[in-house]
């Protein structure tokens, strides 16, 4: 419960302004399925949840260096004639 009372960000609102104008939408052209999207992206909007709403899509910012990658040394070639 305090997920959904706290954290509101301007994003949020606009998450849950969008939803209504499709349900609004919806309605007004009786359309059942964006009804039914309408209210799943409110409820989203609401519980703050979506793809990176675990914290699934952070970035690991404490190792910069890729594990992989190898410190290339570049060697002067003579000319050949």
């Amino acid at each position: 419960m305090k997920s959904i009372l706290n954290n509101w960000t301007v994003i949020r609102f606009l998450r849950v302004a969008i939803a209504i104008v499709i349900l609004v939408q919806a309605i007004y052209q009786k359309d059942f399925a964006f009804g039914v999207l309408a209210l799943l992206l409110i409820l989203m909007a609401i519980a703050n949840v979506g793809c990176c709403g675990a914290g699934e899509c952070n970035v690991d910012v404490r190792n910069k260096k890729n594990k992989h990658e190898e410190e290339i040394i570049y060697e002067e070639q003579g000319n050949k004639k």
